[in-house]
């Protein structure tokens, strides 16, 4: 899974780099937010519904929302669930088959 993530969805060949220097620093920071979706969407499958605040800041959360559903966030945090599906909806992740949240965002609020 965590492979699948850098991959496809951290879309890693697609950056091509082929000096060391600048390939290096990028495969790092990859390699941390590929760690970080798996890490969210290992606590969203055993705690759905706790809030997303436990596992991302304010600003984060917020800024999920108003770039994906392009309006002012919800006064109470969605739950993590629902968090991860906005995020997985902007970077294409829920294109996968088999991924186990493909809902429709507009359903979240």
């Amino acid at each position: 899974v965590f492979f699948r993530i850098l991959k496809s969805g951290c879309q890693v060949e697609k950056l091509q780099l082929t000096e060391a220097r600048r390939f290096k620093p990028c495969l790092a920071m990859y390699l941390i937010i590929a760690w970080r979706i798996l890490f969210l969407t290992s606590l969203a499958s055993t705690k759905p519904n706790i809030a997303c605040t436990v596992a991302l800041t304010d600003e984060e959360w917020k800024t999920a929302y108003i770039v994906v559903l392009r309006k002012a966030p919800a006064k109470k945090p969605p739950s993590l669930s629902a968090i991860i599906t906005i995020i997985a909806h902007q970077s294409d992740m829920c294109l996968f088959m088999d991924c186990p949240m493909r809902v429709s965002c507009s359903k979240i609020e």
